[in-house]
Formats: structure tokens, C-alpha cells, sequence
């Protein structure tokens, strides 16, 4: 396990071109590998300003850093509006490069980490001889 909805994104802690070096030996290695959401996407943790803070932790101990909401962002879908995420405003702000780094827009891109995920997650299932149902 890389990542979890309690610390900072491979992404943040390492840099991008890492988390890549990171999704190869998380799905390559043996075990039973747990992927937190957006790090496929290669999604780094969003700025959360004082006023958009939700976490509690965070709202008892202002200004420490020790809150949650920079990796609990709302998932990137698409270019649409809030990321296709919701049709209503998102309870955090997305982040600044989401009309780029979305699920949506990736998929279409053969060198994203997206693709790299896919792609590692093919090798996995076919060299353990897992049958897709």
C-alpha cells in the first residue's frame, strides 16, 4: 500500500515521474496491492484554504497541518463541470489541473499513469492467471 486517505499523495511526497516508479513496484511486487484513489490519476494534494477546511482534526487544531483534506479531494472524471464528480459544488475544491489530469483525458493518453496503472494491472492479472468474469 502506497497511499491512504489519512496521508500526503505518493504524488506530493515524491514527485510524479516517482509515483510512476512507485505503481511499478506496488503491482509488480508480491501481495495483495491496495490502491487509494487518484493515484492512478498521478493526483497530488490540493491546497485547502482556512475557510474550506472540513476535516476535524483540522478544524480543532488550525494551522498545524494535520488535517485530511488535501488528499480527500473529489475524484476528476471528466472536463465537465466539477470534474463530473457532482452536479452540486464539491464539499473540497478540486484540484488546479483537473481539467487536465482527469480520468476521462487519460484514457486516451497511451504514455498517462493511467495507462501505466492499466497496463501494470493486465501484467499482474495475467501473470497470477487470474480469469477476468
Amino acid at each position: 500500500m502506497l497511499g491512504n486517505h489519512d496521508r500526503p499523495r505518493v504524488a506530493t511526497k515524491r514527485g510524479r515521474a516517482q509515483a510512476r516508479v512507485a505503481a511499478v513496484l506496488l503491482l509488480t511486487l508480491r501481495g495483495t496491492p491496495t490502491i487509494y484513489y487518484g493515484d492512478e490519476l498521478g493526483l497530488s494534494d490540493v491546497v485547502i484554504e482556512a475557510s474550506q477546511v472540513r476535516d476535524p482534526r483540522e478544524l480543532r487544531e488550525p494551522g498545524l497541518a494535520l488535517g485530511r483534506d488535501p488528499v480527500r479531494t473529489p475524484m476528476s472524471w471528466d472536463e465537465s463541470e466539477n470534474a463530473g464528480f457532482t452536479k452540486a459544488n464539491p464539499w473540497l475544491p478540486l484540484n488546479a489541473d483537473w481539467p487536465t489530469r482527469n480520468v476521462a483525458r487519460m484514457t486516451e493518453e497511451s504514455h498517462s499513469i493511467l495507462t501505466l496503472y492499466r497496463r501494470l494491472l493486465a501484467l499482474r492479472r495475467d501473470c497470477l492467471g487470474i480469469v477476468d468474469r
